[in-house]
């Protein structure tokens, strides 16, 4: 049983943020195996609890840097157009 085991955890290794859908208000993973084959099987509770605590920080993280980029990006165009703008 150990060598099916070993292939599936290459496969977990290898996925993607598509291999992660929802059916039936359950998180499922769709895992690429060797030879095209793909396995689609519910996640664990635990896997899912976990997942969505990942997800949800990346999200915030990225959420985060853009909106520190918008910052920026504004300054500069305000700093630009004040720059070309006369000032009364």
């Amino acid at each position: 049983r150990l060598p099916k085991d070993i292939k599936r955890l290459g496969a977990a290794l290898g996925m993607k943020v598509e291999d992660l859908y929802v059916q039936q208000r359950r998180l499922w993973v769709r895992l690429h195996e060797k030879g095209g084959k793909r396995h689609e099987m519910p996640c664990h509770h635990n896997l899912e609890a976990y997942l969505h605590a990942v997800l949800s920080k990346a999200l915030l993280q990225f959420f985060t840097h853009l909106c520190a980029h918008i910052n920026v990006v504004l300054d500069d165009l305000i700093q630009s157009a004040a720059s070309i703008l006369p000032i009364d």
